[in-house]
């Protein structure tokens, strides 16, 4: 639309080729559960979403407020970092409230 005003990612110095590297998040995510699984354990489940929900909001804040492509990788990383706990820990919360 002439006149509106929208980021794209030509505008952040993004090529189209290069814009698919964004699935940094889903690496997140798997790298998350190696650290909530045995984290949740140790600390317990409750601590764990305790930490990991606070640190999983003010990452995907920090990426939208990013002002370069590269803050947006770290931040999306470190999101789905972050918002793995309650994947990886949603079993084992349930297997601690009723016996098997």
């Amino acid at each position: 639309m002439p006149g509106s005003r929208s980021t794209s990612w030509v505008s952040l110095g993004v090529s189209s080729s290069t814009s698919g590297t964004l699935i940094v998040l889903d690496k997140g995510f798997g790298v998350g559960p190696l650290v909530w699984a045995p984290l949740s354990e140790m600390i317990g489940r409750r601590r764990a979403f305790n930490v990991s929900y606070p640190l999983f909001a003010l990452f995907n804040m920090a990426g939208a407020l990013a002002p370069n492509i590269t803050t947006i990788l770290i931040t999306r990383f470190l999101a789905g970092t972050f918002g793995a706990a309650p994947l990886t820990n949603a079993g084992g919360q349930i297997g601690d409230m009723w016996a098997a």
